[in-house]
């Protein structure tokens, strides 16, 4: 219970203006202190937005030795592209810090990984069930996966040039309990239609698939689940970090214009940088207008 107060204590109005002084320094510090330059694990459908990594655990059930491969990425695969097929590989980078929004510090290596090679990043493209836009999008669980090179991924395992029923996939969450962690880690299931992703055992690597749901193979060592990693300024919590952080610019027309674009974008908008710099310029020039439909079209295309 907080200490009360009576009409005429002066007290009162020193505890106001002591609050007022700290709450500038809290903005800036939450900034400050969490490094979103990296990769973090979605851990809701929120996070599923920009590019992407699929990885998935070759060694589910963990003991020590396991986890000291985890810890070099040894026992990591990633999805990645040529220029006509979707394979595996294992060349990830397994960094010692990360920033993850779920659980606690003292992660599994599946969630430390970041890519090293450009054709291990997809992109999420996000699918309205209603309209093929990306507006009203922010709960969506379709997603189409892009390639570097312009292609998607289809149910057919081939890499296609336009998306259609076989380009669009549920992403489904998976929450599995850690002891370790404390929490459950969030994985993701895959599916198109009546198909699930899953990554089977062949020799020294893994051979990408699509099998029907409810049959899919006991063989020991398959993939039927993943891990997303995104870069770590486009999950949900860092968006809003971001978000929080353009109200230090102490330009009040900027701020308002960032959030209503984060609102009719449905969160979808990346907040960075370049984006306030455009939106400082067109202010400066008078072209704001034209900017935020701009900024806005780019979240409006459709296929």
């Amino acid at each position: 219970m907080g200490k009360l107060t009576f009409k005429g204590d002066k007290p009162k109005k020193r505890k106001r203006t002591e609050n007022e002084d700290r709450q500038e320094p809290v903005k800036k510090a939450r900034g400050e202190n969490i490094n979103l330059d990296g990769w973090s694990t979605a851990s809701c459908v929120e996070d599923l937005k920009g590019p992407c990594i699929v990885l998935g655990d070759s060694n589910r059930d963990r003991n020590d030795e396991k986890e000291e491969k985890a810890a070099t990425g040894e026992q990591h695969v990633v999805l990645q592209v040529g220029e006509d097929t979707i394979a595996t590989g294992k060349d990830l980078e397994v960094v010692a810090d990360t920033v993850n929004f779920f659980g606690g510090n003292d992660y599994p290596g599946i969630h430390k990984c970041e890519p090293n090679k450009v054709n291990q990043v997809l992109t999420l493209v996000p699918i309205s069930e209603f309209e093929k836009s990306r507006l009203d999008t922010s709960k969506t669980n379709k997603f189409a996966l892009k390639t570097h090179h312009n292609r998607y991924l289809s149910s057919t395992s081939a890499l296609v040039h336009a998306i259609g029923d076989n380009e669009i996939f549920t992403f489904k969450k998976v929450d599995i309990a850690n002891d370790t962690l404390g929490c459950d880690e969030p994985w993701w299931e895959i599916l198109n239609n009546d198909t699930q992703l899953v990554l089977e055992p062949s020799e020294s690597s893994y051979r990408v698939k699509f099998v029907e749901t409810g049959k899919i193979s006991e063989i020991d060592g398959i993939i039927d689940r993943f891990v997303i990693r995104v870069q770590s300024k486009n999950t949900l919590k860092g968006s809003r970090i971001l978000l929080n952080d353009t109200e230090v610019e102490n330009t009040p027309n900027l701020n308002k214009i960032v959030r209503q674009l984060y609102k009719e974008t449905n969160g979808k908008i990346e907040i960075n940088g370049e984006l306030v710099k455009r939106l400082k310029d067109a202010i400066s020039t008078g072209d704001i207008n034209e900017q935020v439909i701009q900024e806005k079209s780019k979240y409006l295309s459709k296929w």
